[in-house]
């Protein structure tokens, strides 16, 4: 039987340590990041928002929400890219945080996807406007939307792997 040094498993007991912190970083993030998006899909989505999209014909979503009153009214002054823009900036904060103040290659991986997702998030906001303004076409609308949402849903995809598996 080999017997391990007092070194040796104290390096093994701080790369243990180091792998325990570099795994449970990664997934706290996980529920920041499903934050960001369900805000950004209610933000996006709904007609009761006040971030909702300017310039919304009166009466478009009284179909779709017959219990909002809101609905049926135009949209707000306010830019929804106000908030989309805060959320690049913490994604950006802790892509810097991940590349400097720490040695995790994983984590550094995750936060830049991260950023990508709300990156997508934001310009599917304005895809959405652009939409909103020029198809008239219910389904159309709705087809674009869940090919956004789409791309969205394989950047969690494979945020996911890179938390769990370190590598696509």
């Amino acid at each position: 039987m080999s017997q391990t040094t007092a070194p040796q498993r104290k390096l093994e007991f701080f790369a243990l340590k180091h792998w325990i912190v570099q795994r449970a970083t990664a997934i706290a993030l996980i529920p920041l990041i499903i934050l960001c998006l369900v805000l950004s899909l209610y933000f996006l989505c709904s007609p009761s928002s006040p971030f909702f999209f300017k310039n919304v014909p009166a009466g478009f979503f009284a179909s779709v929400s017959s219990s909002s009153p809101a609905a049926a009214t135009t949209g707000p002054i306010t830019s929804p890219a106000v908030v989309f823009d805060a959320l690049n900036g913490v994604s950006l904060v802790l892509l810097v945080q991940a590349l400097f103040a720490s040695s995790s290659a994983t984590l550094a991986k995750l936060c830049f996807f991260a950023l990508s997702l709300i990156t997508w998030i934001h310009a599917a906001e304005g895809i959405k406007t652009i939409i909103e303004d020029y198809v008239y076409y219910e389904k159309i609308k709705m087809l674009c939307f869940f090919f956004v949402t789409g791309i969205q849903m394989q950047l969690l995809k494979y945020m996911y792997i890179f938390i769990f598996f370190g590598s696509v």
